[in-house]
Order: structure tokens, then C-alpha cells, then sequence
């Protein structure tokens, strides 16, 4: 006899995806709701679920916000409810702009490699 246990994030996509100006890149993109809860799995079943909180994901860029849960509950349960700037907050870093093109920058280099003005 064995016994198959696991635990660790499950992430699933809750609601359409809505566009906006993404506050990372500055480019007009769509922000895609998700759901991350760690969860305790007994032969693939949920059994115990905790940690629960709100994800958006940016389809320009890739990067990841924090959903205000108020925001992200409205979303899971289907009731109307719009994701701006003011309920997203970085995971991360937020990355730095050229102030020429608002694209992002490494902060080692002198010069834009979009736009090549200097940062």
C-alpha cells in the first residue's frame, strides 16, 4: 500500500481578462485574474486549503500583481468588477522607465536600448 500526499500552490484563472494601460511596461494590454491558494492534496484531492490571495497577470510583459481581495473575490464569484491601477501592487520591484519612452530599462545601462537616449 502507498499513499500519494502533496502541498504547494495551485493557481487557476478566475474571470475575463480585462484591458488597461499596464502599470509595469506603460504598453495597453490585457490583464488576465487568477487565483493562488497552497493547498494539501490526498491522492490529487484537495483536502485542506489555505493561503489565499489574488493574482493579475499581465499578457504585455509577463509580470505578475497583487489583486486587491476585494476586487478578486467580485471576480470569482461573477459579479462586475474592474481591475485598474489603484487595486494592483507589485510583487516585485516595479521596473524602471526610460523617461523617453517609457519602456523598461536595466538600470546598468547609460543608454536606452529601445529609444538609445540616455537614462
Amino acid at each position: 500500500m502507498f499513499l500519494l500526499i502533496g502541498a504547494g500552490p495551485r493557481v487557476k484563472e478566475i474571470g475575463e481578462s480585462q484591458t488597461m494601460i499596464c502599470p509595469a511596461c506603460g504598453r495597453f494590454s490585457r490583464m488576465t485574474p487568477y487565483v493562488e491558494r497552497s493547498e494539501l492534496r490526498l491522492f490529487f484531492i484537495p483536502v485542506f486549503k489555505w493561503k489565499k490571495r489574488y493574482l493579475a497577470v499581465a499578457g504585455c510583459c509577463g509580470e505578475t500583481f497583487l489583486l486587491d481581495p476585494e476586487v478578486g473575490r467580485a471576480i470569482e464569484n461573477g459579479e462586475p468588477a474592474t481591475i485598474n491601477e489603484t487595486n494592483l501592487e507589485f510583487l516585485s520591484e516595479p521596473p524602471v522607465l526610460c523617461e523617453h519612452c517609457k519602456k523598461p530599462v536595466d538600470t546598468t545601462h547609460k543608454y536606452c536600448p529601445h529609444c538609445g537616449k540616455e537614462i
